[in-house]
């Protein structure tokens, strides 16, 4: 059959919960008309499914999975301990699995599915695949909010066809997920008064007509491994050129269904939604990909949208996610001063990713060459009064006065120098034109400030200690 694509559909699962959400609900919803038969019309699919002894007959033998028979092939292994407990750490079958049929996908050319084995899928999913993969898609992205497993009997008798399908449409499952919409999402609204230190996804209520929802990192759930490089925490690298992402809940629709107290150790504690706490873990959490991500509004939707409503939630989605990602980048920033042993600013850093005001400073993403005065260039410094509200504009020019706009990234600053002759003029954020200049015994000075030779480069930005305060006048003001 050459020219047909293949796809591994990969699931770990355990537990009496787990299995029957998946044989009951997940690989029902995915039989239906357009999803796995309509798929398997262009694509040769195989589904891998690793269990524990104990649970491989249940999940052999159910309905479910002699259907799903007629348009794939089937593997239930057995390869999971026989006893799970909180020792455990259950990451780890969960990242052999993923090891196991990524290199399989890679010497076979062949796209992968993460299954969760508590997804539900609208129909019309497999159309989705099938015709994204036809125009040679690297990765399909999409992501979905949580809903309570009050839904499963509805599911199991409202929306199942005589040949045990589900089959169930993309605005009626969001109408379904809404009705059962998990505590879990609830506290992920940004008014939510128990949000949550796991920021997994942000979201907005449009009174009557949804929720309008943002993500910060992409994981890829359909994709090819030898064209897809993923990050440790499974997000993707390099760009998303060749990715495609689904930000309507009418193109394709899922439901994650979770019992009531999943994960409530996430949201137990009162908290508000802050923007520097979110973009301290989404540092965690880094790659290239994911402003790109991050930007994309996200219509959860059970019937027609009013433009004005989601318009104004995406305007707040906006802000709320410049400021984390302002919050994230002094934070990026505040590492690498850390690591340069420059802890005063280090520490200045980290506590404005702390707050809003990141925003105001730099507006925009941008590449930066940071120059970052030493410990003993403002040792001598009253930093404090820069932290005060009446000093806003101070600290601000002093910061700005220490950046510059990066526009030949590919070079590091040494190679800049011997590029322009010996001597290099720039442009600081605040409107100072800077000149860095190589003296004969080979260090480069930064107008009468010398330059350490060792130049930190995290993404976006590079950092480089001076041995001076490059806003004399603000330097005066503190001394």
């Amino acid at each position: 059959m050459t020219g047909r694509k293949k796809l591994l559909i990969a699931t770990v699962v355990w537990g009496d919960w787990y299995v029957g959400a998946l044989v009951d609900c997940a690989v029902p919803s995915l039989l239906s008309p357009n999803n796995f038969p309509r798929l398997a019309r262009d694509c040769d699919l195989e589904f891998l499914v690793m269990t524990r002894p104990a649970e491989q007959p249940r999940i052999e033998s159910s309905p479910a999975i002699q259907l799903a028979r007629k348009f794939m092939t089937v593997h239930v292994l057995p390869g999971l301990p026989p006893v799970i407990d909180s020792t455990v750490n259950v990451f780890n079958f969960h990242h052999m699995m993923w090891n196991f049929v990524y290199e399989r996908a890679k010497r076979e050319g062949s796209y992968v599915f993460n299954l969760s084995p508590d997804a539900v899928f609208a129909d019309g999913a497999g159309t989705c695949w099938a015709d994204l993969i036809a125009r040679g898609q690297r990765a399909i992205l999409w992501t979905f909010p949580r809903g309570l497993d009050t839904a499963m009997p509805i599911l199991r008798d409202r929306y199942r066809t005589p040949d045990g399908a589900i089959n169930i449409s993309p605005r009626e499952l969001v109408s379904l997920n809404l009705q059962h919409l998990h505590p879990l999402s609830k506290a992920l609204q940004l008014d939510s008064p128990n949000f949550p230190n796991f920021p997994e996804m942000l979201l907005w209520p449009v009174p009557g007509e949804g929720l309008l929802m943002r993500i910060l990192a992409g994981e890829p759930r359909v994709f090819n491994p030898s064209q897809v490089e993923l990050t440790p925490q499974q997000i993707v690298a390099g760009t998303m050129d060749g990715c495609t992402f689904i930000d309507d809940s009418d193109v394709l629709y899922t439901m994650s269904l979770t019992p009531a107290g999943h994960n409530a150790d996430w949201y137990k504690q009162p908290a508000k939604a802050d923007s520097g706490k979110v973009g301290r873990w989404w540092l965690d959490f880094d790659s290239p990909t994911n402003d790109s991500v991050a930007a994309r509004q996200i219509c959860v939707h059970p019937g027609d949208r009013t433009e004005a409503l989601w318009r104004a939630r995406e305007r707040r989605a906006n802000l709320f996610v410049s400021r984390a990602a302002a919050s994230r980048e002094f934070l990026r920033v505040a590492r690498a001063a850390f690591a340069a042993d420059c802890t005063w600013v280090a520490a200045l850093l980290t506590m404005i990713g702390r707050t809003t005001a990141g925003l105001r400073l730099f507006p925009g993403r941008m590449q930066t060459l940071i120059f970052g005065p030493t410990d003993a260039a403002i040792a001598s410094l009253s930093i404090g009064e820069l932290l005060k509200p009446a000093a806003a504009a101070r600290l601000a020019r002093l910061l700005r006065s220490h950046v510059v706009i990066d526009d030949r990234p590919e070079l590091n600053l040494t190679e800049r120098v011997h590029e322009a002759g010996g001597i290099l003029r720039l442009r600081s954020l605040a409107g100072r034109e800077l000149t860095v200049a190589r003296r004969p015994d080979g260090w480069l000075m930064l107008d009468r400030f010398k330059l350490a030779h060792s130049q930190i480069r995290t993404r976006g930005h590079t950092f480089i200690p001076v041995d001076g305060v490059l806003d004399e006048d603000v330097g005066r003001a503190l001394a």
